[in-house]
């Protein structure tokens, strides 16, 4: 099984799914109305955004898609934020 964290760093995973989730809440798209989307119970996919239970490659991609926004549009945002991160912390070095 292909999770996220195995496809991507693990802090641009991380990243990824908290965007992710931003999207969704500025979109108006609950956590039910994806689990209807993708096939999985709400508590499900409440589980996996709060990153209790990993999320899979293919989960993320339908909940990006469920979203209406392109899972590589997620990862390169999430990239970009630690990225910058990272920046900062060294800046304060």
């Amino acid at each position: 099984m292909n999770t996220l964290k195995d496809s991507v760093r693990s802090e641009v995973a991380d990243s990824a799914i908290r965007e992710l989730c931003k999207l969704a809440a500025y979109q108006g798209v609950t956590k039910g109305d994806i689990a209807k989307s993708i096939g999985l119970g709400r508590q499900a996919v409440s589980a996996k955004l709060n990153r209790r239970v990993r999320i899979t490659l293919d989960e993320f991609i339908a909940m990006a898609n469920a979203v209406g926004v392109k899972p590589g549009q997620i990862i390169a945002k999430a990239e970009g934020n630690e990225s910058a991160l990272a920046d900062k912390e060294n800046a304060r070095r």
